[in-house]
């Protein structure tokens, strides 16, 4: 198997460690046994060829080696947990993807890491979910039937061109912050027992709400906000059952007289992710980079847009033999250097968060209170409080 690769990819792969990682965490409701997941792992790896890839020349190879099973103790996992996630992939010896098992005097826990130019955030869902059919006895999940390719659409690449040369917004630092010299990433993992089922357009219209209420407390005034929403972009042909997904990520912006009301900026958010889908920009946008040498300079300011949010919808099934999957977070790669970068996913228990940021963009507590804005305005939105 051989997969060329094209812009995006390339941008991708010159990432490496903590810029480039996204990971998956799942805590069971049980124990699971080692070598049995060893199986199971093989099995995932075999039905998946693309995780073993390597990167040779211009283009991914599979299949490669085998993906190592790691074991680790409960004790160790803080530790085991910034080490993978940070440590640089061996991208050219097909070591793109770590798989640890965390074995707890109760319950154990799986960590899935990949790197983000072999396997994005579905594609990582869709692993963990082939090592659980294969621990199980399950058959193999068929493949997602993804639909046809785009036709660019007149006019959908100067939408994105006059946003990007807009001025882009950015999250206001705390004025008592110092961050000078602040180095790492933050992570924050939620769990919300939400009864209804919130929309990306919720997401990202009270995510755009949230950073605007939070860039006023500390005065400042953004005319326009954007949040970067994951969609798919690839053809047909491009894809592959672990990156097929979410490859890039669409802007959604509101006015700041389009932010007055909270129900109107949800329209607005709802009616302008319509008009991408419904023009096609998606494939526009894909064909416009998809092709080149480098990325046009539009779209890496494009890309300096405060907040990227990817809402996975509902996670596949993830039991182990009947043991379930109590709790799963995971995060995008780290985001660029002026916002957020969030990950949001349904479970039958819930609704799961994962927000990562650099720590010279907010601190531990501003980062939290900020997520926690976000989440509040979602209750506006939905009309239906968290538990």
């Amino acid at each position: 198997m051989r997969s060329p690769l094209n812009a995006i990819d390339r941008w991708f792969a010159r990432a490496n460690g903590g810029d480039a990682s996204i990971h998956l965490e799942l805590t069971l409701g049980g124990r699971l046994d080692h070598g049995r997941l060893r199986r199971a792992t093989a099995r995932a790896v075999a039905d998946h060829p693309l995780a073993t890839a390597r990167l040779a020349g211009d283009a991914w190879v599979a299949p490669g080696p085998p993906v190592n099973l790691m074991g680790e103790s409960e004790a160790g996992l803080p530790r085991a947990r910034l080490e993978q996630i940070n440590a640089p992939f061996e991208l050219s010896a097909g070591r793109g993807v770590r798989v640890v098992h965390v074995e707890g005097a109760q319950d154990d826990r799986l960590l899935f890491v990949a790197h983000h130019a072999l396997v994005d955030g579905a594609g990582l869902f869709t692993f963990a979910a082939g090592v659980a059919a294969a621990y199980s006895g399950r058959p193999r999940l068929a493949a997602t039937a993804a639909p046809p390719r785009r036709t660019p659409a007149a006019g959908a690449l100067e939408d994105l061109r006059a946003l990007a040369h807009s001025r882009p917004a950015t999250i206001a630092p705390e004025p008592d912050q110092d961050v000078s010299g602040s180095h790492g990433v933050l992570e924050r993992r939620l769990h919300f027992a939400r009864v209804d089922a919130p929309t990306t357009e919720d997401l990202a219209a009270s995510l755009i709400l949230a950073i605007a209420a939070w860039n006023e407390a500390h005065d400042r005034r953004d005319g326009r906000l954007a949040v970067l929403v994951a969609v798919n972009l690839r053809p047909l042909a491009a894809r592959t059952d672990l990156f097929a997904n979410f490859s890039l990520a669409v802007p959604v912006w509101l006015d700041e007289a389009e932010r007055a009301t909270t129900a109107g900026a949800t329209s607005l958010v709802r009616r302008r992710l319509h008009h991408y889908g419904s023009r096609r920009v998606s494939g526009a946008v894909y064909d416009a980079v998809g092709g080149r040498s480098v990325l046009p300079p539009w779209f890496i300011v494009l890309a300096a847009q405060p907040a990227v949010l990817s809402h996975l919808g509902r996670a596949p099934d993830l039991a182990f033999a009947g043991i379930p999957v109590v709790d799963c977070w995971g995060t995008p790669s780290t985001p660029p250097p002026l916002g957020l970068s969030i990950a949001t996913v349904l479970t039958p228990s819930g609704l799961h968060v994962g927000v990562r940021n650099r720590r010279a963009v907010l601190g531990d507590d501003a980062a939290a209170r900020l997520t926690d804005q976000w989440l509040a305005g979602l209750d506006v939105i939905r009309g239906t409080p968290t538990a």
